[in-house]
């Protein structure tokens, strides 16, 4: 069976992290992106998972990193584990 829907208010934390990544000067990638939701999240005592996957891809490695709460990604994909197989799981915040 499917995992349920986050609360809205961790989507809401994963777009206003995206917003602001996206005014930064300096390009920010999924982990820079993925650690500042998972402190957010952590500072209002929500519980969540800092993943972060890899596979080769044509000679390089192609590597991402996202959030998970409940096992649904809030700011990838929700493929993202079938497309970039789990190295890490780390768990942050919680009550």
């Amino acid at each position: 069976p499917a995992a349920p829907h986050p609360p809205a208010e961790p989507l809401e934390l994963a777009a206003a992290v995206w917003r602001a990544s996206r005014l930064h000067p300096v390009p920010m990638l999924c982990l820079p992106r993925s650690l500042a939701l998972a402190r957010m999240m952590a500072r209002r005592g929500e519980p969540c998972e800092v993943v972060i996957g890899a596979q080769p891809l044509n000679g390089t490695l192609d590597a991402h990193a996202w959030v998970e709460q409940g096992g649904t990604p809030l700011n990838s994909a929700d493929d993202s584990a079938a497309r970039h197989p789990v190295l890490i799981r780390h768990v942050v915040g919680g009550p």
